[in-house]
């Protein structure tokens, strides 16, 4: 294969795992705005505020790793790895519903794409 078709190749791969990075974190503020106005309306302002800043850090982290992923550095991949792995427990945590189904699944398509592009990320340079 052509070095030329191996990058392009690359480039779509990245395109895909950025666009489910930040379909990820859409789906991460959506469940944080929900549960934080639930929350608020039963009346328990303090845990809302506590929910609100691990979800929507989860969905910051979630960002910033589909932000950095396109460089070829060793830290962006490993990032990426960790994020999705404290994303895949935070799925785990409480109650679970259609928000975790879908981050889960997600989940699952980032760690293939991840997988998929890992060698390009790992390779020692020449």
């Amino acid at each position: 294969m052509s070095r030329t078709r191996r990058s392009d190749i690359f480039i779509s791969r990245v395109a895909i795992l950025r666009m489910l990075f930040y379909l990820n974190t859409f789906v991460w503020f959506c469940l944080g705005t929900y549960l934080i106005l639930y929350m608020l309306y039963q009346q328990n302002g303090f845990s809302a505020v506590w929910v609100g800043f691990f979800l929507y850090g989860n969905a910051a982290a979630m960002f910033i790793s589909g932000k950095y992923i396109g460089q070829r550095e060793k830290w962006a991949y490993y990032l990426g790895l960790f994020v999705l792995f404290v994303n895949a427990l935070v799925t785990r945590i409480g109650h679970f519903g259609i928000f975790d189904l879908l981050a889960l699944i997600l989940d699952i398509a980032i760690f293939c794409a991840l997988l998929s592009i890992g060698r390009a990320y790992l390779k020692r340079p020449q």
